[in-house]
C-alpha cells in the first residue's frame, strides 16, 4: 500500500506549476468565465492523460493539500492523508501524544481498512481488479460482513472500514505509557 502525506514536493516548484497551468488563462472580475474555464482546462487534461499509460504516483493526482479528508484508492491500493485533515480536530503539536494517536490513527485505520472491505477486496495489490481472497476467506469475510450492527448494502464498506479502525488504537497498557510521554517536538 503506497501512502501519500501531506502534499507532494512538486507543489512548491515553482517552474512546475507555471507549466501545468500556462494554458489556463483566468480573470479577476468574472467568476463564472473562471469557472468553465476551470472545467475545460481539467477535461483538456483529463482527455490528454486517456492514452498515456497510467502513473499511480503522479503528483498532480495527489496535489491537493487542503481538503480535509483520507482517502484510500482501490486503483492505486494507496492511502491519501492531505496536509488539511493532519491539523485540527486530528492532529495537533501542542496537544498530548495519545490524543494524536488515537485521532489520526482512527482516521488511518479506517482507511487501511477501505483496502480490505466490499470494494477494496476486489483489488489485488498492485491496483489491478483481481480476485485474491482464498475461497474460505472470502466466505469468511462475507458471512462477517452481514453480521454488523447496521444493516446497510450501501454503507457496507463505511461500516466495515469504522469498525476496523478500531483495533489498531486500542493500546495496550505499555502503549499507553508511551503515548503518555511528551511527543518530541522540533526547536
Amino acid at each position: 500500500m503506497t501512502t501519500h502525506i501531506a502534499y507532494p514536493d512538486e507543489l512548491l516548484d515553482d517552474k512546475k506549476l507555471i507549466d501545468l497551468y500556462q494554458n489556463l488563462t483566468l480573470d479577476s472580475t468574472d467568476y463564472l468565465r473562471n469557472a468553465l474555464n476551470l472545467t475545460v482546462f481539467g477535461t483538456n487534461y483529463a482527455f490528454k492523460k486517456l492514452r498515456e499509460s497510467v502513473n499511480k504516483t503522479d503528483w498532480i493526482s495527489h496535489g491537493r493539500p487542503a481538503v480535509v479528508n483520507a482517502y484510500y484508492s482501490p486503483l492505486e491500493n494507496s492511502i491519501q492523508f492531505p496536509a488539511g485533515i493532519l491539523q485540527g480536530a486530528f492532529f495537533g503539536k501542542n496537544r498530548p501524544a495519545y490524543l494524536n494517536y488515537g485521532a489520526i490513527g482512527w482516521v488511518i485505520g479506517h482507511e487501511i481498512t477501505h483496502g480490505f472491505d466490499d470494494q477494496g477486496r476486489q483489488f489485488g495489490p498492485d491496483g489491478n481488479l483481481a480476485e485474491w481472497w482464498e475461497s474460505p476467506t472470502k466466505k469468511n469475510y462475507l458471512e462477517r460482513a452481514q453480521r454488523g450492527p447496521i444493516n446497510g448494502f450501501n454503507t457496507q464498506g463505511e461500516n466495515i472500514a469504522v469498525n476496523g479502525s478500531r483495533k489498531p488504537i486500542e493500546p495496550t497498557s505499555t502503549e499507553i505509557l508511551i503515548m503518555m510521554m511528551p511527543m518530541r517536538r522540533n526547536a
